[in-house]
């Protein structure tokens, strides 16, 4: 058991939310310079994402509560100021692209084996209905659920639509935001969860599975019965 646990369990050392992102954060203009980035910001989501929103099916109301007057996040890493080129050689963030090392501490190994352990006992009933109806194994589930946000108590503090519209606007990877930003205001169309609640990464990564939002309308399902798919709250509908 403990060395089924642990393989299970060994990338599940450094939650994705939690990875350091310091070194490459773009520091925050000057008050004045803030207020013009962000009102280029606000024209230009009106201009180029708000019309492609309508076309997928974004209702006007979700639009103008969500993206009116949204200011850039300045605290996120790997933005690329408009006008200016990225650096040559900008770092990467996120833990993945970092030296394994650290993912194989034993001790550390110990501890999250010992939690999943604990949590797959006091969920085991979710768990094998999860498992009758997809087949996926309660410890894959259970080691995935650790790795993404520590078993869903890493927290989550940022509002996804600020960052995904800030990426979309100033990142290297503007495309692939643009289209997780409209994914979200689906998300928030749908009910499921209001925007000023739609918390999670640095790179919009949503709730304990820390599924992007086009994975998120891929994949979440409301496994608790209660009529929404909630990801954050619900440890059901987390797993499922």
């Amino acid at each position: 058991m403990k060395t089924r646990w642990l393989s299970m369990l060994a990338a599940t050392v450094f939650p994705l939310v939690l990875s350091s992102a310091a070194n490459a954060q773009t520091a925050k203009p000057p008050a004045a310079a803030a207020a013009r980035y962000d009102a280029e910001f606000n024209a230009w989501l009106k201009k180029e994402v708000w019309p492609q929103a309508r076309k997928a099916g974004v209702s006007q109301k979700t639009l103008e509560r969500t993206l009116n007057g949204i200011s850039i996040n300045w605290q996120l890493p790997d933005l690329v100021i408009p006008g200016q080129k990225p650096p040559k050689e900008q770092s990467q963030s996120q833990a993945e692209f970092s030296s394994p090392g650290a993912y194989f501490s034993e001790k550390r190994l110990q501890a999250w084996a010992s939690t999943g352990r604990g949590l797959a006992s006091t969920h085991a009933s979710t768990l094998r209905r999860i498992e009758q109806t997809y087949g996926v194994p309660a410890s894959v589930l259970v080691a995935v659920w650790g790795r993404e946000s520590g078993f869903g108590r890493a927290k989550l503090p940022h509002s996804v639509i600020d960052v995904l519209a800030t990426k979309a606007y100033m990142s290297t990877r503007k495309d692939m935001f643009r289209n997780e930003l409209i994914a979200a205001l689906h998300i928030v169309d749908s009910g499921d969860v209001a925007a000023d609640r739609m918390m999670g990464s640095w790179a919009g990564a949503l709730g304990q599975p820390q599924f992007m939002p086009s994975s998120y309308l891929e994949y979440a399902v409301d496994f608790d019965g209660d009529g929404r798919r909630d990801i954050w709250n619900s440890v059901p509908d987390s797993l499922a």
